[in-house]
């Protein structure tokens, strides 16, 4: 995790779960189930990647049914820990992956992240003859997999860091 980072972030969420007569009388069981299928998945809801949660409180005694539907609706509130990193928030990743068109890096050891050629190149062009990217201003530089590349987030797919002076460059770390 990048120092000073907040890409990981505690909320409260409330939401309704929808859940099969099967757990009629093990509603816990139910919504614990309906939870863990949604660890490390993103969810449109929160906009973030649910990693874990806690405190699951069901808010009311009896839940409903809908029409004929024999689904059971239960409103629940539970803590939850999100990734949820912003734009220009920046990361840090180790590079896993060099292509002609792009790095692939894991954030955290556990989120891909990719930066695209079109990025890279004002600074980077590829290695002709070895699996790297090559600094165009220090050929001491150089990011192969392995390398930690710090950058900062510009949108879902895309990463960018920008110097004062508009120029970009990516920290080598």
């Amino acid at each position: 995790m990048t120092k000073g980072s907040t890409e990981f972030v505690q909320v409260q969420v409330e939401q309704t779960v929808q859940l099969s007569p099967y757990y009629t009388g093990r509603e816990m069981l139910g919504v614990t189930n309906h939870l863990n299928t949604l660890l490390l998945r993103y969810i449109p809801t929160v906009d973030s990647v649910l990693l874990s949660y806690k405190d699951v409180k069901i808010r009311v005694e009896k839940g409903r049914i809908r029409n004929e539907s024999p689904i059971i609706y239960l409103p629940i509130t539970y803590t939850a820990l999100l990734f949820k990193p912003v734009i220009g928030q920046p990361l840090e990743g180790k590079v896993i992956q060099i292509g002609y068109d792009h790095i692939g890096m894991l954030v955290d050891g556990l989120f891909n992240a990719s930066i695209f050629s079109d990025q890279l190149s004002p600074a980077f062009e590829p290695s002709q003859f070895e699996d790297k990217w090559e600094s165009k201003t220090d050929s001491s530089v150089s990011i192969s997999v392995g390398s930690t590349v710090r950058f900062i987030v510009d949108g879902q797919g895309a990463v960018r860091n920008k110097q004062k002076d508009n120029t970009e460059v990516y920290e080598v770390v």
